[in-house]
């Protein structure tokens, strides 16, 4: 069975880890995909180290955090994601290089992500997801994000300008770009998302 490279994006508290942990759990359970749940922050020394320096540092420029995810990218496709592939297994990956992709846009006024999808792409050797995942935040939710910039991105209301440039960089950087629901259940959540993995294993 051919490894599958997924993604699970969009902006904080849209469910993404839940639904992470559940579809790798469920397509191991089922036996649709030998899969393992990544995270570029948080499943390395270096990538922990990274959220540490970033995570409530409002003084670190877009830029900045830009390069350092990179970095963490770089030493999760070392350690964890090119072991995984060469083994067969599936990876299942919370966030991507599509958020600082974003990010890194919306700052310097652009929609053309061309030039930062191959600066972002170049740690995991320009690897293009099979599918991507798109979560957006439900309407009816007042949320509080964890991570600095997004706080100050929602208190300056223009977290919907940021949801807006993940889909033009999830788009421009795969051909299979899925809508995830935002009614229904977390159970109907989950569902969903197999069956959609399904028809592309299948």
């Amino acid at each position: 069975m051919m490894a599958k490279y997924i993604i699970f994006e969009g902006v904080d508290k849209t469910g993404k880890s839940t639904q992470v942990k559940l579809v790798t759990d469920k397509l191991n359970r089922i036996g649709l995909l030998d899969a393992l749940a990544v995270s570029e922050v948080d499943d390395t020394f270096i990538g922990k180290g990274v959220r540490e320096l970033t995570l409530n540092r409002a003084g670190a420029s877009v830029k900045t955090r830009f390069f350092m995810m990179c970095g963490a990218r770089a030493q999760m496709y070392h350690e964890i994601m090119k072991p995984a592939i060469e083994k067969g297994k599936s990876l299942i990956t919370d966030r991507s290089f599509i958020s600082g992709v974003a990010y890194a846009g919306v700052t310097a006024g652009s929609k053309d992500f061309n030039y930062y999808i191959d600066i972002a792409t170049a740690p995991i050797e320009h690897r293009i997801p099979d599918m991507v995942f798109l979560f957006k935040r439900r309407p009816d939710i007042e949320d509080i994000p964890d991570d600095e910039l997004e706080r100050q991105i929602a208190k300056d209301n223009t977290r919907g300008v940021i949801e807006e440039a993940i889909s033009y960089a999830a788009y421009d950087s795969c051909p299979n770009v899925i809508l995830v629901p935002t009614g229904g259940t977390i159970e109907e959540i989950t569902d969903f998302i197999v069956s959609e993995i399904e028809k592309v294993v299948l």
